[in-house]
């Protein structure tokens, strides 16, 4: 079996210098008109989408200083994925575990992030899209408006040809 490229890490520091947000609330797109599928009928009545644009010039790391760094952000209301859904399953379907000791633990695999980063091309300019809780764009959109100014933290793997978000923070210091 062919070993997989050790994956690459590196830390994204912008601070920010446009910053929007839109909240919306809507009847439910499947009620509007007639229904040409099953709605489930647990779903919403009325909708609402809160979506935060955040922009900035990147300052670490090095390499990256100076280039444009744009990250949508939207609430997402969708239960969210468990620690179980990432759980190894063998050729059965049946759980996998390792010794450890005298122990057997759970075998998990590792998540690919939270978003994606893409480069546009012939231009330094970076844009993510992230879907988050709730509670976490709301506080987002709380520091967007009592603090200036605010910086993005990004924690970025690169595995695969692809750059994925491990975390992102807005925070009212410099990112170190």
């Amino acid at each position: 079996m062919k070993k997989q490229p050790e994956a690459e890490y590196a830390f994204w520091a912008v601070v920010l210098d446009s910053m929007n947000a839109r909240v919306d609330a809507n009847i439910n797109l499947h009620l509007r008109e007639p229904p040409r599928a099953w709605i489930p009928e647990d779903e919403p009545v009325i909708c609402s989408a809160t979506m935060l644009e955040l922009e900035g010039a990147c300052f670490l790391p090095e390499e990256r200083e100076g280039d444009r760094f744009q990250v949508t952000i939207y609430a997402e209301t969708k239960t969210p994925e468990k620690v179980g859904d990432y759980r190894e399953l063998d050729a059965r379907g049946m759980p996998v575990s390792r010794k450890r000791g005298d122990a057997r633990v759970p075998v998990y695999r590792r998540p690919l992030g939270i978003a994606t980063l893409e480069k546009a091309r012939g231009e330094r300019r970076w844009t993510r899209c992230a879907f988050l809780s709730p509670a976490t764009v709301g506080a987002m959109r709380q520091l967007m408006y009592a603090t200036k100014p605010l910086y993005l933290a990004v924690h970025e793997r690169k595995a695969d040809r692809k750059r994925w978000a491990q975390s992102i923070s807005l925070q009212t210091r410099i990112p170190e």
